[in-house]
């Protein structure tokens, strides 16, 4: 599962304020500044640019600067039940914290959600999903909204 998002901040900075937010340790994999590394909640979590993904129909790589990605390999596949889960934290926590918006994939194939920042009253911001009409108001009602189009998108 992978979050598109942008900031304006560079990668190392933005690993530095996830990192704060999250209490995880993205740290650069094997030396490399491109590609930032760690395990959160068990499960591989890196930050990397975004650069070299072309838009894919209703999926607008193009306008965005970074990918998070979790990824549950075969060795810790008893954690891939909360890896959605895990993921809508994080879009929510970076949300509140660092005011991220973006997109969710799975597999970099199948758009999930397409969040934008909206206001109840002012000053009041909340994350809305545009393609399943819900808001992280009600997070269950959205994970379960999320789950459903998971569930049809690949049948």
């Amino acid at each position: 599962m992978s979050f598109f998002c942008n900031s304006s901040k560079d990668l190392a900075e933005l690993a530095q304020d996830i990192n704060a937010c999250l209490g995880c340790s993205l740290a650069p994999y094997k030396g490399r500044s491109d590609d930032y590394f760690t395990r959160f909640l068990g499960i591989e979590f890196s930050l990397s640019s975004a650069e070299g993904y072309e838009n894919d129909g209703d999926i607008d790589f193009e306008s965005f600067r970074y990918e998070l990605q979790l990824r549950t390999p075969a060795s810790a596949g008893d954690l891939r039940t909360i890896q959605l889960p895990a993921l809508f934290m994080v879009v929510y926590v970076l949300h509140r914290r660092l005011g991220l918006t973006g997109i969710t994939t799975r597999e970099v194939q199948t758009l999930v959600a397409r969040y934008e920042e909206c206001e109840q009253t002012p000053g009041e911001r909340y994350l809305y999903d545009v393609l399943t009409h819900t808001s992280f108001d009600d997070f269950l009602l959205h994970f379960s909204a999320v789950s459903r189009r998971l569930d049809e998108t690949q049948l």
